[in-house]
């Protein structure tokens, strides 16, 4: 069971026109290697949901990172904990509007400069910011 639900978290990862093929290769591996029922129906239970949602709606062409500089949401995901961190809940506009200019637009100008130039960000481990031209 563990290896089929890693057959899933793969998905992604796989060049577009190798979705669908690995996709309906993950159907024959539940229907034929999991031998517990309840893990089993488990199992379908998640290809559905996957088939309708990921493929069917949002596509292999949009669920496909590979080759992608960029194959996850972190930088989002640390905005989002900078907002909920250093915004004030349920304030007005303009207390609201100053804390995102003071919090979240001013400290990451000098980013969004160095992207505008096109410079790559990249982070040395154990060390602030360096900042190197493509």
């Amino acid at each position: 069971m563990n290896h089929v639900y890693k057959l899933f978290l793969a998905l992604p990862h796989l060049p577009v026109d190798q979705i669908v093929l690995q996709f309906l290769e993950i159907r024959r591996c539940i229907a034929h290697s999991v031998t517990v029922s309840d893990a089993r129906e488990a199992l379908f239970k998640l290809y559905t949901y996957t088939k309708n949602f990921w493929i069917k709606k949002i596509r292999p062409e949009r669920l496909s990172t590979f080759g992608s500089e960029f194959r996850t949401n972190n930088s989002l995901e640390s905005l989002h904990k900078v907002m909920k961190r250093g915004l004030p809940i349920h304030a007005g506009i303009f207390k609201f509007l100053d804390a995102m200019r003071c919090s979240i637009f001013q400290p990451h100008a000098k980013v969004a400069e160095q992207v505008d130039n096109n410079v790559h960000t990249t982070f040395a481990k154990g060390k602030k910011k360096i900042f190197q031209h493509r």
